[in-house]
């Protein structure tokens, strides 16, 4: 855990992924995070494979470094409890949704009365001022709602699912770039912050970076769609062992993989060394390379590859980035003896900050572990 944070108190009255991943990014660059989780806890806890109930890996993935206090915000004096933590804190982050948070009493307008210097941050699924803004949101939906799952099956004709909570994960991203915005302005300025982390817009946003195409010069009759992603050649090329992505980006790698693999097409070559023709034609040219990799090994195609200066790596599969050379060398993953789960593997913060001062991890909590802390330092 490095230090950057330090002394910054985060009170985070989320769960699942979004909320949790944000606060983990938090929470590993130093800050203080207080997990508020009702009597039946986080439901990610319960998510396996785990080895005691409430402990699943997921669960203690994203919950690094942070302190777990019970409360039923139903009852007055555990939300006052909540109250009490609010009132000395930064950053204050939830993922109810907005009526939800109203009737709690965690709405802006009622934690701001408490902490005007509050960086307050709901997480939701829809912008607050929008039609949906009351809608239930899981990542399904919002992967759906945001085109990711028509794009991830543009391929076959079938919409699908990216398998990975990508929409709960990239909206996190953003959640927690605001928050830290909010905290250099709160200490720049004495002023709290009113965010709102909306995924369907972010997840939007994120999507039509590159995919913006012809809309952006005629949003009404102009297509979406950047045009390499679409291809359907666009994907791993099959080997004699196994996969490898070939990645020829520019018209110099082009023509280097074309001498590479005795390419004698003048057409061709015309079209990969011109970038307006070479957009245009990419499925023809990820269509020409796709069978011409099945004669060698990946390891083989690799090197020769690499010799010629053009982009490729191999096709991982997860199981693979366990035993993958450079993640070793750069000791992403990292074990840890947990009080009660025993011997656990998790990643490391992937960012690193040199020459910046690092602590210990605190191993994920158990439901309620700082309960005890929580009542001291409020008697305090």
């Amino acid at each position: 855990m490095l230090k950057i944070l330090n002394n910054i108190k985060i009170v985070d009255l989320t769960s699942v992924v979004l909320g949790p991943y944000a606060t983990q990014i938090l929470a590993d660059l130093g800050a203080d995070v207080i997990k508020i989780e009702p009597p039946e806890g986080d439901i990610f806890r319960y998510v396996g494979p785990s080895r005691s109930n409430g402990m699943g890996a997921g669960f203690l993935n994203i919950n690094k470094n942070k302190r777990s206090i019970c409360l039923n915000l139903k009852r007055k004096e555990e939300y006052d409890s909540l109250i009490d933590h609010i009132k000395n804190a930064d950053v204050f982050i939830h993922n109810m949704r907005p009526k939800a948070a109203e009737r709690l009493g965690i709405s802006h307008e009622h934690i701001s009365a408490i902490n005007s210097e509050i960086v307050y941050c709901a997480a939701t699924g829809f912008g607050a001022d929008g039609v949906y803004a009351d809608k239930p949101a899981y990542d399904d939906i919002i992967q759906a709602e945001s085109g990711i799952a028509w794009l991830a099956g543009a391929q076959n004709g079938r919409p699908q699912y990216v398998p990975t909570v990508l929409a709960d994960k990239i909206a996190a991203l953003f959640a927690a770039q605001s928050i830290l915005a909010g905290i250099v302005h709160k200490l720049r300025t004495g002023e709290g912050s009113n965010i709102h982390v909306p995924m369907f817009e972010c997840l939007a946003s994120f999507l039509l970076s590159e995919h913006i195409a012809e809309k952006a010069f005629d949003p009404k009759n102009g297509k979406a769609g950047y045009t390499r992603m679409l291809s359907k050649n666009r994907r791993p090329f099959e080997t004699s062992d196994s996969f490898i992505t070939v990645m020829p980006y520019s018209g110099k790698h082009w023509k280097s993989l074309f001498e590479l693999l005795g390419t004698q097409d003048s057409i061709l070559s015309s079209l990969a060394m011109d970038d307006h023709e070479r957009s245009k034609n990419i499925d023809r040219l990820y269509s020409h390379i796709s069978g011409k990799f099945i004669s060698r090994t990946t390891n083989d195609w690799i090197e020769l590859l690499e010799q010629h200066d053009v982009p490729c790596g191999r096709t991982n599969t997860l199981d693979d980035l366990f035993t993958n050379p450079h993640l070793l060398s750069v000791q992403f993953f990292e074990t840890y003896l947990h009080p009660s789960e025993g011997v656990v593997t998790t990643t490391r913060h992937p960012v690193s900050f040199i020459g910046s001062l690092q602590s210990e991890n605190s191993p994920p909590p158990k439901l309620g572990a700082h309960n005890s802390d929580s009542k001291s330092s409020n008697e305090n």
